[in-house]
């Protein structure tokens, strides 16, 4: 992890674990979560021991998404029908959902999923709420999702043919379309990447064009704003970065006031970096 809270100059990395392949990591209760291999395994970063989520490698399909709430760790399977609430303090699954669950994001008020059936043009959004661990809002998405940010100005999903789709927790209802420039050479595939919400803007990324934007949501359209990055994967930190994946570097976008790039980090010039995640030290 790198340390936030020393100089920008100084910011280092810091290995904490071996693991098989990542498919993604979540923080929570200092905790990093690190789903690789079809495990869920907790790495303890100050004293580097781990400890896996029991049965997950026998009883579900590999867990390929995770997403830290309020003290609890979402994860979703491959199959994209079961989402499971795991207790980051005894490190099991407290819950099993058969949710639609192909990307997911936590939010104070639960977790956002979504998802689209083989065949299928439309998507859904689902929200589950955490304290009574059932479904609260189902939304009907306009086209095929890819991925799902949540923050301030509400809920963001990333779609297919290059469309963002703004939904209002409160109504339920999709309630803005932005077009993206286009990229995709199929319209109709999501075209990967990921969303991520400040309180500055909405921030999408788009693999295939190597591109994030950011997207002003008072106007809901795309800003002059943009940077050269490959974006899968995207995390907000706690002073209001971005950080977005860019093949072996981690680059720093905006801030509170929008002033990015403003940190780039080389020191992983042998490995791509395949998810990243922000938490309160690093």
């Amino acid at each position: 992890m790198t340390t936030s809270s020393r100089p920008a100059a100084a910011l280092g990395i810091t290995r904490i674990a071996r693991t098989a392949l990542v498919d993604d990591i979540a923080v929570s209760r200092g905790v990093v979560w690190v789903a690789a291999g079809g495990l869920v395994v907790g790495v303890d970063p100050v004293t580097r021991r781990s400890r896996a989520v029991p049965g997950i490698e026998t009883s579900e399909p590999p867990v390929v998404r995770l997403a830290a709430g309020p003290g609890t760790v979402w994860a979703a399977t491959t199959t994209g029908r079961r989402l499971l609430r795991i207790d980051p303090r005894s490190a099991r699954v407290a819950t099993a959902l058969s949710v639609p669950a192909e990307a997911l994001a936590a939010a104070a008020h639960g977790v956002w999923t979504v998802c689209c059936s083989a065949g299928e043009r439309h998507g859904q959004l689902t929200r589950i709420d955490q304290a009574s661990n059932r479904v609260a809002a189902a939304v009907r998405l306009p086209g095929r999702p890819a991925a799902v940010g949540v923050g301030p100005s509400g809920v963001w999903v990333r779609g297919a043919a290059n469309l963002l789709w703004r939904v209002d927790p409160a109504s339920n209802r999709v309630v803005a379309t932005v077009r993206l420039p286009p990229s995709s050479p199929d319209p109709d595939e999501p075209g990967g990447g990921d969303v991520a919400v400040t309180s500055s803007g909405v921030w999408v990324s788009d693999p295939a064009a190597a591109t994030v934007w950011r997207i002003d949501p008072r106007r809901n359209q795309p800003t002059d704003d943009r940077w050269e990055a490959d974006g899968r994967d995207l995390a907000v930190a706690a002073d209001g970065v971005v950080w977005a994946t860019s093949d072996t570097r981690l680059l720093g976008l905006g801030g509170p006031e929008v002033r990015g790039p403003r940190r780039n980090l080389h020191e992983l010039e042998t490995s791509a970096i395949s998810c990243v995640a922000a938490a309160p030290d690093g």
